[in-house]
């Protein structure tokens, strides 16, 4: 018997290269009603590496599992800094 093997959730800056989520907060905005996603990650591969020149970005953040892909255009990144560099993490928001 064959095994269906589904692709484990990734989120993507940039094509192939793979960033980790640290937490999400899910938020409703006060003044407009909306609801807020907000990502944060400790470490962007995307920017210690810095592939931006070898891989094509995607102009959003590509969230994707088992049930497809979702392309969400953050409206604010945040750096994190203690004290100056180096960066000590990022928040997404959407």
């Amino acid at each position: 018997m064959t095994e269906l093997l589904s692709p484990s959730p990734s989120i993507e800056f940039f094509d192939g290269l793979y960033e980790d989520l640290s937490g999400v907060s899910l938020r409703r905005d006060r003044r407009t009603g909306h609801h807020v996603a907000l990502l944060m990650f400790e470490k962007l591969k995307s920017i210690e590496q810095f592939n931006s020149y070898r891989k094509r970005f995607h102009q959003s953040l590509k969230l994707t599992d088992t049930e497809g892909q979702i392309l969400m255009q953050p409206s604010s990144v945040q750096s994190l800094r203690v004290d100056s560099p180096p960066l000590c993490g990022v928040k997404c928001q959407d």
